[in-house]
C-alpha cells in the first residue's frame, strides 16, 4: 500500500516514507506519515475503524491510520504462500499448516517477498482479483486490519467468501478486536493468519481486478468461482458475469 501511494497522486506522502531505516527508528520517523489519512484508501461506508492506537514510537504519540483497500494474497488458503521465504516466523516456509494452497498450487497477485508479473497471470489480468475492501480495525485498538503502513494488515484471503460468517483469524496478543468484524485468536502462527473481504455495503464488496475494472461481488457468489478469482494461475473457467 506505500509503495502504490505515488499511483494515486500521493506522491509526496510516498517521498516522506524513509524505507532504510532499522526498527525501531523506522516507526519513530515514519510515524507522522503514517498517521496522514489516505482518503483514496478509505470508503465512506467505513466511519469507523480509521483512527487506531497501534504505535511502535518512542514518543507514544497518536495511532497510526487504518485503509479499507487491502491487497489479495491467496486464492484457498491463509496469509503467507507456501514456499515463501519467511522461515523463521512460525513454520518453515509455510508447509506445514493446514495451508489449502499446498495442494492446489494456486497464487494470488500480491505475496509477502514476491514478485509478479503480467507473464504469470495465466488466468488473464480481468479474472484476476488485485485489491478488495475490509473494514478496518475499531478506533482506538491495536487490531492490524487494515494497517496499510505494515506488513501484516494490508491483506485478504479467498479461503473464504465475501462477509464470511467465519471469524477472521489472529495469532495471539491483542491485534485482533471483534468490535467491528469477528475475530478470534485462531491461527496457529503468524504465517497463517487469515482476513476475508468485508465491507458494510449490502450485499457483497468492490473488487479491483488486475486489469484496473472494478466489480461488486455479491455475498452469495460461487464458491468456486470466488477462489477462482482470487487465482492467477488455477486455469478455471470463470463465467462471463460474476
Amino acid at each position: 500500500m506505500t509503495l502504490s501511494l505515488p499511483y494515486f497522486e500521493q506522491q509526496q506522502v510516498a517521498q516522506m516514507i524513509d524505507y532504510n531505516l532499522p526498527l525501531p527508528d523506522y516507526w519513530e520517523v515514519n510515524a507522522p506519515v503514517f498517521r496522514q489519512r489516505i482518503s483514496v484508501y478509505q470508503c465512506p461506508s467505513d466511519n469507523t475503524g480509521i483512527e487506531g492506537s497501534y504505535d511502535q514510537t518512542l514518543n507514544n504519540g497518536p495511532g497510526y491510520t487504518r485503509s479499507n483497500v487491502v491487497g489479495c494474497f491467496s486464492a484457498d488458503g491463509t496469509f503467507i504462500e507456501p514456499d515463501v521465504p519467511y522461515a523463521g516466523i512460525g513454520y518453515p516456509n509455510n508447509q506445514d499448516p493446514p495451508n489449502p494452497s499446498v495442494t492446489s498450487g494456486k497464487r494470488a497477485f500480491f505475496n509477502a517477498h514476491v514478485v509478479r508479473s503480467f507473464a504469470d497471470l495465466t488466468d488473464g489480468a480481468s479474472h484476476t482479483a488485485a485489491v478488495s475492501e475490509q473494514i478496518a480495525g475499531p478506533d482506538g485498538s491495536r487490531d492490524l486490519r487494515g494497517t496499510w503502513w505494515g506488513g501484516w494488515g494490508i491483506h485478504y484471503t479467498h479461503q473464504y467468501g465475501p462477509n464470511s460468517p467465519v471469524p477472521d483469524s489472529m495469532s495471539g496478543g491483542d491485534y485482533c478486536d471483534p468490535a467491528n468484524v469477528p475475530c478470534e485468536n485462531s491461527a496457529s502462527v503468524w504465517l497463517t493468519i487469515n482476513f476475508s473481504a468485508r465491507s458494510y455495503h449490502p450485499g457483497g464488496v468492490n473488487v479491483g481486478m488486475v486489469d484496473g475494472s472494478v466489480h461488486f461481488i455479491e455475498d452469495q457468489i460461487d464458491h468456486y468461482v470466488w477462489q477462482a478469482l482470487g487465482s492467477i494461475n488455477g486455469d478455471e473457467p470463470i463465467p462471463a458475469e460474476f
